[in-house]
């Protein structure tokens, strides 16, 4: 009798053990679900954006048109913008330390975001040499490349904020109204270290 509720014990233990599996396994499918949802929506606000792109493009020059075409008949066009999807949601999820101007060249020195660059590079060649999942790699490539976008954007508004008449000969360096230790400032004031 004594090894009967013992099995009667172990098929009670492993009968909990399964629902509570298969609960945790319908939570992730669902939210899964959701996640799908979300995204569907934003390609689909993607799309949009494109043929609006390519009706305005219709009043610009030829070459430009013919650009934007290409774009939209590339095979790729939906993978870089699932990556740019994903880019978007680990900005969203650190919006609370702060957004574009946080990047920019009056808040932001180019060297802070070079070494960054540095450091999302070298945690994304973690994430592979470990074997860490696949979304955790594309995590990470979203990482870097956001950074890639803040150092362009910086050096575009560097270069925007200069003097008419400038950029004649010698290109002059931006001027930096950051340090180090003013942008450590800036952080501790709840600014984005992205």
């Amino acid at each position: 009798m004594a090894s009967e509720i013992t099995k009667a014990d172990r098929l009670r233990g492993l009968t909990a053990m399964l629902e509570s599996t298969t609960a945790k396994a319908n939570h992730d499918l669902q939210k899964y679900g959701e996640w799908m949802c979300n995204w569907a929506e934003l390609m689909g606000q993607y799309e949009q954006q494109i043929e609006d792109l390519l009706a305005a493009a219709e009043h610009d020059r030829e070459g430009e048109r013919d650009g934007l075409r290409v774009l939209h008949d590339s095979p790729t066009w939906q993978f870089v913008l699932a990556f740019a999807v994903r880019m978007e949601a680990k900005l969203a999820k650190n919006r609370h330390k702060g957004d574009r101007p946080g990047w920019l060249p009056d808040q932001c020195p180019p060297e802070f975001l070079r070494d960054k660059l540095d450091e999302e590079r070298n945690e994304l060649d973690d994430a592979i040499r470990l074997g860490e999942s696949v979304n955790a790699v594309w995590d990470e490539a979203a990482d870097e490349a956001n950074l890639c976008m803040m150092r362009a954007d910086n050096y575009e508004a560097a270069l925007s904020a200069r003097q008419p008449g400038e950029g004649q000969g010698e290109k002059p360096k931006p001027e930096i109204k950051c340090d180090a230790r003013s942008h450590a400032d800036y952080l501790s004031q709840g600014g984005s270290d992205f």
